[in-house]
């Protein structure tokens, strides 16, 4: 089945640009080769479009601090795919071809394929020419990388049929992943937690949350809304899909409360 991936880069400026070509390129080596689309208009997004062969819509919506809206990146990127099956991911995270084994093995019928994310510092530009690319980073992500946890949810694949409509979340300051995943299981949706099969490698950079992070937390509905990948009531391991069983008297309110801090944390930090 035809995958489109679809992502919207920062700036390609300094380091998150080196990252995001990275990214970028890691998508464009899977095998069968997906589609791939760049979203908004930020300083080099049609440069680097153009350069490495992948599709460019530049007409999304932007809020008023300059960042691009998820309710029209999702829009735009379904009024152009038609059938198949989609995959929004954070444009600075590397893929590899467990990704697409991964995807093979869900069964038919509506889905959210997830998963935690692998931290590592990459402050170089990834040579994709050389056949030992692949096993180089998993050498070094499982060497020197460390899982962010289940908080942080990075990619997310699923049948074109879902996420037609979405609230104007501002991309890249939290809880839009959570709401996404949240949304899913009140459609009825299968959601997987693929963190045992996929390797999926953030490339570390600077983040500031700020005011925005705190309007992405209101369109939740609240921190005791929000679902993380250890609540996914699959799980992908060995090639199978397999149902979690939850530990008993789980408390979700409790284990967000610390991320909601830290929001709160990052508001005081940007005002000073």
């Amino acid at each position: 089945m035809t995958l489109t991936i679809f992502a919207t880069p920062k700036a390609f400026t300094r380091h998150i640009g080196v990252a995001q070509r990275n990214a970028i390129q890691s998508w464009l080596a899977l095998r069968p080769k997906p589609r791939v689309i760049l979203l908004g208009n930020d300083s080099g997004t049609s440069e680097t479009a153009r350069a490495l062969g992948t599709e460019h819509i530049a007409d999304v919506a932007y809020n008023e601090f300059g960042t691009p809206l998820l309710s029209s990146v999702f829009a735009k990127a379904h009024e152009v795919t038609h059938g198949g099956l989609m995959l929004y991911v954070n444009a600075d995270i590397i893929l590899m071809r467990d990704i697409m084994r991964a995807i093979d093995a869900v069964p038919p019928g509506d889905f959210l394929l997830i998963g935690q994310r692998t931290n590592l510092y990459v402050r170089y530009a990834i040579d994709f020419s050389r056949p030992d690319w692949e096993s180089t980073m998993r050498r070094r992500a499982m060497e020197k990388g460390v899982r962010w946890g289940p908080k942080a949810i990075d990619y997310f694949a699923f049948p074109n049929t879902m996420f037609r409509k979405v609230p104007p979340f501002a991309i890249g300051r939290g809880w839009w992943d959570h709401w996404l995943v949240s949304e899913a299981m009140r459609s009825g949706s299968k959601v997987i937690d693929a963190t045992a099969s996929v390797l999926a490698i953030h490339q570390n950079h600077d983040f500031l949350a700020g005011e925005e992070a705190l309007r992405n937390v209101a369109l939740l509905g609240g921190q005791t809304e929000s679902v993380t990948t250890d609540l996914a009531p699959f799980v992908l391991r060995n090639g199978r899909v397999q149902r979690r069983y939850l530990p008993h008297g789980y408390n979700l309110k409790r284990a967000l409360g610390d991320a909601y801090r830290w929001v709160l944390s990052r508001r005081q930090t940007a005002r000073t």
